[in-house]
């Protein structure tokens, strides 16, 4: 029996939306933030979206309905913000199962909970399963259209890498986390971003790199002219009114990573 079927977490769609910084690399300016799915096991602990979805690649209505949900958390979200005039932009996590079998749900989705499509980046998380890439281009084609940015997350880990990048239009290239975590060690990682992020903007992409844990590594994916990092050296994932209160009293210092009362 799985974590998800022992819990019920997937089945009941029982799970919250924390939200984590996006900020420029360069100036340490908050420029969005990622939606994150999360659950309460029932000894109060936070797991995280990898627990909750493990097990529902194998069920699309599972997958359709967690989709849905975590743009109903985040257009309450929106709202409350709204009221104190706070509007950030939101990256937003959507399966490829999602994008397959009904691309035009997410406009809705939106469109339901009021939330303006010009403030929001899909995710497409290039570890998925990507049954029809041809699809998948043909939905983002139709995102762009409607205002919607498109980042292909986890850039560099999936089997489906190039062929993404080749037909899917995307705005943003995401790096994944498991090349940064090896750059200030290891020659070779570094080499490998530094040669993604001048393929992205050669495409006319901007880059962020995930998965930023120390000042050194802020500052090294800085001067290669990484567009934006994301990560612990900046700010862990939040609930929404706590991602307020950092952009209201914290402001990062550039490079170093220092927090600064504002």
């Amino acid at each position: 029996m799985s974590y998800n079927d022992r819990h019920g977490f997937v089945a009941e769609i029982d799970h919250i939306v924390w939200y984590q910084p996006i900020v420029a690399a360069a100036s340490g300016r908050p420029i969005s933030a990622e939606a994150l799915a999360r659950a309460y096991t029932p000894n109060g602990r936070v797991v995280s979206a990898g627990a909750l979805f493990a097990d529902a690649r194998c069920s699309h209505e599972r997958l359709l309905r967690l989709d849905r949900q975590t743009v109903r958390r985040v257009g309450a979200s929106v709202a409350e913000w709204a009221a104190i005039d706070f509007f950030p932009s939101i990256s937003l996590n959507v399966s490829t199962t999602t994008i397959d079998r009904d691309p035009a749900a997410v406009l809705r989705w939106l469109a339901d909970e009021k939330i303006d499509p010009k403030r929001v980046t899909i995710e497409i998380t290039e570890t998925a399963p990507v049954e029809d890439i041809a699809a998948i281009a043909a939905a983002v084609e139709h995102y762009r259209a409607a205002g919607l940015r498109v980042a292909i997350d986890d850039f560099g880990c999936g089997s489906a890498t190039f062929e993404l990048l080749h037909r899917v239009g995307a705005d943003i290239m995401k790096i994944d986390r498991r090349f940064v975590r090896s750059l200030v060690a290891d020659e070779r990682s570094r080499r490998v971003i530094a040669a993604m992020v001048r393929l992205a903007h050669e495409l006319g992409m901007h880059v962020v790199a995930e998965g930023v844990e120390s000042p050194l590594q802020w500052e090294w994916l800085t001067d290669i002219g990484c567009d934006a990092v994301q990560g612990h050296a900046i700010a862990r994932p939040m609930p929404a009114d706590s991602l307020v209160f950092w952009r209201d009293r914290i402001a990062w210092s550039p490079i170093t990573g220092e927090r600064q009362q504002s």
